[in-house]
């Protein structure tokens, strides 16, 4: 399989979405008409949010019952958490050194 940044991001998301929520996105070995309509929708996004979904599919696993409207609530979300710096304790007072050293 080929690395995320090498691959279709719209066609391989799709599939995630729905490895992620459990359902089958092909039937005889054909896409479903729910799959195009996934796609179709990933094709109109850019780049970034595209990586966006992608980690937060990675990272959480299978979510059955998951929407698309939850995706992206629950995706923004997640980023905030992940990419939010935590300090618990410091005996620096200047704190702009702080962030320079993290």
């Amino acid at each position: 399989m080929k690395s995320w940044n090498e691959s279709k991001k719209p066609h391989r998301l799709a599939k995630e979405f729905f490895g992620a929520i459990g359902k089958n996105a092909f039937s005889g070995g054909r896409p479903s008409r729910d799959f195009f309509k996934v796609w179709n929708f990933f094709k109109k996004l850019d780049e970034p949010v595209l990586n966006l979904f992608h980690e937060y599919l990675i990272a959480t696993g299978g979510q059955p019952g998951l929407t698309m409207t939850e995706l992206f609530y629950k995706a923004q979300a997640w980023n905030q958490k992940q990419r939010t710096a935590v300090i618990k304790e410091t005996h620096i007072e200047n704190y702009l050194e702080l962030l320079k050293d993290w």
